[in-house]
C-alpha cells in the first residue's frame, strides 16, 4: 500500500508539472499573438500613411499646374505631415528593436523570439511573412525619407525661382511705367500724330516706344519658350541633352537655368533675318528705291496690326507677308519630330504647309510671338535711320552698357569681369539709344573676348 501511495504521489506531481508546462506554453502563445497583432497594427498604419502620402503628393503636383499658391502650401503641409508620420513609425520600430524583449518588446527581435518560442509551423510561417513585410515597409520608409529630402530641395529651388521671377516682374513693371510716363510727356505731331514725326526723321519718340515693343516681344518669346519646354517634358525629351545641343559647352549655375538655352533657341530663329526689310521673304528693294515711302508704309502696318488678333489676320489674308513670315518661322522652330512627339500627329505642320493656320492654343501662342516680332520689325524700319539688331559672341567680355545678365550674378558685383556664355535675346541700336541684349554669363568669369556681332 505504501508503494502505491508513493506512485500516486509521483503521478500527481507529474500531472502538475504537465499542467504548468501547458499553461506556460499557452501564455507564450498568447504573448506571441499579442505581438503579432501589434505588428499587424503597425503594418496597417504604415499602409494607411503611405496611401495618404501618395494622395497628398498628387495634390502637390496638381497645385503646380495651374499654379495655385494656397493649394501648394496646403498640399506641402500634408506631404510633410505624412512624411513625419512615417518617420515617427520608423523611429518607433528602431527604438523597440534596440530595446530587445523587455517592456512589451517589438520589431524584428520580438518576432524572432516569438518564432523560437513557438513550435507550431503555421505560427512560424506567419512570423516569417510579417518579418518580410516589415522589411519591405522599412525599405518604403527609407525611400520616402529620401524622397522627402528631394522634395524639400525642389521646393527650396522653386521658392528661389519664384522670388527671382517676382523681382523680374517688379523691374519690368517699373520699366513699363517709366516708358508710359515718357510717352505721355512727349509732344504729339499734327496730322500724322507720333508716327509722322518719326517718319520725317525725328526720332525723339523712338527710344521709349521701341523699348516698350522690345519688352513686349521678349515677354512673348519667354512665354512661348515656357510652353515649348512643357511640351518637351510631357513628351519625355531629355532636356539637358537638348539644351546642350542648342548651346554646346554651356555650364549652368543651376539645372533650372537650362531654360535660357531654349529661350535663346526661340529668339534666334524668330529674329533671324530681322536686319532685312522683309526677313528675306521676297526680293523687294523698296527701302532702297523709295526709303521715305517704305518708312511710311512700315509705320502704317505697325499701327494697323497692333489691335488685330494675329489669327484673324492670317485667316482673312493668308497670303500676306505676315502669313508667310509665320509659316517660315513655325517650320524653323517646331521640327517634324518635335511636333509628332508633342501631339502624336503632324496636323499643325500639314495645315501650315497647306496655307492654313491651326486654331490650337499652342499655335495661337506662337502667332502672338510672331506678331510681337513682326511689329517690332515694322517699327524698326519706320525710323530714320533704321533700328539695327545685334547679339554678342560666346566668351565676349561682359559690358554693362549694352548687355544685361538674365540671372543675378553669383556673389554680386557689376559683372564686368565675366564673359558671355551665349546670347538669350538680341539687343537693338537706335540713333541715340541702345536696347540691351540679354545674355547668360559663363560661370566663374574668365574667357577671352571679341565684340558684338
Amino acid at each position: 500500500m505504501a508503494q502505491r501511495s508513493e506512485e500516486d504521489g509521483n503521478g500527481s506531481g507529474a500531472e502538475e508539472c504537465f499542467h504548468e508546462a501547458e499553461e506556460a506554453q499557452g501564455e507564450e502563445v498568447e504573448r506571441l499573438y499579442q505581438r503579432v497583432q501589434m505588428m499587424e497594427n503597425v503594418i496597417v498604419d504604415i499602409f494607411g500613411t503611405v496611401s495618404a502620402l501618395k494622395n497628398a503628393y498628387i495634390q502637390l503636383q496638381s497645385a503646380h499646374s495651374p499654379y495655385n499658391a494656397d493649394k501648394l502650401r496646403s498640399a506641402d503641409r500634408l506631404v510633410i505631415g505624412e512624411l513625419r508620420r512615417l518617420s515617427e513609425i520608423k523611429h518607433m520600430l528602431k527604438g523597440r528593436s534596440r530595446g530587445g524583449g523587455g517592456g512589451g518588446g517589438g520589431g524584428h527581435y520580438l518576432l524572432h523570439q516569438a518564432a523560437a518560442a513557438s513550435a507550431n509551423s503555421n505560427d512560424r510561417k506567419l512570423v516569417e511573412e510579417l518579418q518580410a513585410g516589415l522589411k519591405e515597409k522599412q525599405s518604403i520608409i527609407d525611400s520616402y525619407d529620401s524622397r522627402m529630402q528631394a522634395c524639400e530641395k525642389e521646393l527650396a529651388e522653386q521658392h528661389e525661382e519664384m522670388e527671382r521671377l517676382k523681382e523680374s516682374l517688379r523691374r519690368a513693371t517699373s520699366k513699363k511705367e517709366k516708358l508710359e510716363r515718357r510717352l505721355n510727356e512727349l509732344p504729339r505731331g499734327g496730322g500724322g500724330g507720333g508716327g509722322a514725326g518719326m517718319m520725317n526723321g525725328n526720332v525723339s519718340l523712338a527710344p521709349p516706344l521701341f523699348e516698350q515693343m522690345a519688352q513686349a516681344a521678349r515677354g512673348e518669346a519667354f512665354s512661348f519658350a515656357k510652353m515649348f519646354i512643357g511640351l518637351l517634358k510631357n513628351a519625355d525629351w531629355d532636356l539637358e541633352a537638348a539644351a546642350n545641343s542648342i548651346q554646346p559647352g554651356a555650364v549652368y549655375a543651376r539645372p533650372i537655368h537650362t531654360r535660357f538655352a531654349f529661350e535663346s533657341y526661340v529668339c534666334q530663329r524668330m529674329f533671324n533675318g530681322f536686319e532685312n526689310e522683309n526677313f528675306y521673304l521676297s526680293g523687294s528693294l523698296s527701302s532702297i528705291l523709295d526709303p521715305g515711302k517704305h518708312r511710311h508704309d512700315c509705320f502704317l502696318q505697325f499701327q494697323d496690326m497692333r489691335s488685330i488678333d494675329p489669327l484673324e489676320l492670317v485667316s482673312t489674308t493668308p497670303d500676306c507677308l505676315f502669313g508667310k513670315f509665320c509659316l517660315r518661322k513655325y517650320l524653323q522652330i517646331v521640327h517634324e519630330k518635335m511636333e509628332e512627339s508633342f501631339f502624336g500627329h503632324l496636323q499643325h505642320r500639314n495645315q501650315v504647309l497647306g496655307g492654313e493656320h491651326p486654331s490650337s492654343q499652342f499655335y495661337h501662342r506662337f502667332l502672338e510671338l510672331a506678331k510681337s516680332v513682326w511689329l517690332l520689325h515694322r517699327l524698326a524700319f519706320s525710323f530714320n535711320p533704321t533700328a539695327s539688331i545685334f547679339q554678342v559672341k560666346k566668351d565676349t567680355s561682359f559690358q554693362s552698357e549694352f548687355m544685361e545678365s538674365v540671372v543675378d550674378l553669383e556673389g554680386g558685383g557689376g559683372g564686368d569681369l565675366h564673359t558671355v556664355g551665349f546670347t538669350v535675346m538680341p539687343g537693338f541700336r537706335l540713333e541715340n539709344a541702345v536696347i540691351k541684349c540679354l545674355v547668360y554669363l559663363n560661370q566663374g568669369g574668365g574667357g577671352s573676348g571679341g565684340g558684338g556681332d
